[in-house]
Parts: C-alpha cells; sequence; structure tokens
C-alpha cells in the first residue's frame, strides 16, 4: 500500500494467481470520504512492495515469471504505465521497499542488508548493523523503522524492531517482539 494525499495505492496477485500481479489506484472522495476505483493496471508479474517518489510509482517486481530476475519498476502514479524499469544491483532476496528523500530503500533478507538505490537503479550505499533477515522497513521522522529476526538456532528466529538513522546507526537497542505462537 501506498498513500498520497488525493489517492492510494495496492498491489496484488490477480485472482490469486502467482504469475500475474495488479496495481490498483483508488481516488478519495470528499463527498462520502470513501475510495473510488480510478485506474487498474495487470503486470506480467506480482509487485510485492510499493513506494511513491514524485509523479512515479516504484514497484519491487517479483522473480517468480521473470527468469528468477528481481526488479524495480517505475508506474506513471496517475495512468499506472509503465515508465521504466531496472534490475537489482545484487543477488539475493529483496523483502520489502520504501521511498525517503527521492531514495529507495530495499530490505535484503539473504545479505542482512538495506541497499539504497537512487531512481535510476543506481546503488548508493549499504547499510547493515546489529540486525539480521530485515522483512519490513519504514521511514518516519528521519528514522528507519525495520523489522527483522535475530537467529538463535536452527529453529527459532526472534523478531525485532530496529530505529535507525537514515545512515544505519542505531538509536536504541532493538525492540523485542515476544510471539506466542503455541497459545
Amino acid at each position: 500500500v501506498a498513500v498520497t494525499d488525493d489517492a492510494v495505492y495496492v498491489s496484488d496477485l490477480v485472482g490469486g494467481n502467482d504469475d500475474k500481479g495488479i496495481v490498483i489506484k483508488y481516488a478519495f472522495q470528499s463527498e462520502h470520504g470513501g475510495l473510488e476505483l480510478q485506474v487498474e493496471q495487470e503486470l506480467a508479474a506480482r509487485v510485492t512492495s510499493i513506494a511513491i517518489i514524485e509523479d512515479l510509482l516504484f514497484g519491487l517486481r517479483d522473480s517468480v515469471v521473470v527468469g528468477g530476475e528481481r526488479r524495480v519498476i517505475a508506474l506513471d502514479k496517475n495512468t499506472l504505465a509503465q515508465r521504466a524499469s531496472f534490475p537489482l544491483p545484487w543477488q539475493g532476496r529483496a523483502e520489502d521497499m520504501c521511498a525517503h528523500a527521492g531514495q529507495l530503500f530495499i530490505s535484503c533478507r539473504s545479505t542482512h542488508t538495506i541497499r539504497v538505490l537512487s531512481t535510476t537503479g543506481e546503488e548508493l550505499r549499504v547499510i547493515s548493523g546489529e540486525f539480521r533477515c530485515p522483512t519490513a522497513l519504514d521511514i518516519f521522522d528521519e528514522r528507519i523503522y525495520l523489522l527483522a529476526s535475530r537467529h538463535h538456532d536452527e529453529e527459532d528466529f526472534f523478531p525485532e524492531v530496529h530505529v535507525l538513522t537514515l545512515d544505519g546507526v542505531d538509536t536504541q537497542p532493538p525492540f523485542r517482539i515476544s510471539l506466542d505462537l503455541d497459545g
């Protein structure tokens, strides 16, 4: 999900089909406070994460159909027509993406890093730290909020929330999330 002042964008699978994806734009209705469907765009592969920078909606395209290659696509945020596409400049699994100050921040689970890219796909920097297996991230108030899992043994992963500066420096100890999946 990505939200602007006047629209909500969502990405999903087409009818549960792993081979195709869809991006949908809904506009806010001032009269009723609801949402109205504006544009729907079917894609050759699902988009697992979306983020907006200026007039472009960036999507992290899944590799299921595209020969194993993860890509970022850029869609016009009004028409959802594709404007650009570029491969991720590393091997490994990308999990989530957010945008800040004209840059794309992508969590990379397999390399235990956050990769920062330009809107043309140039890798600007790599953020690493005390976190492992980053899965979800967002940026608020000049801080990166990162959900990651600290691996303790073969069977257990303990989710933690890390709060980082934009350069990747921890601002506080990670907050461990207690999950009781048995009870």
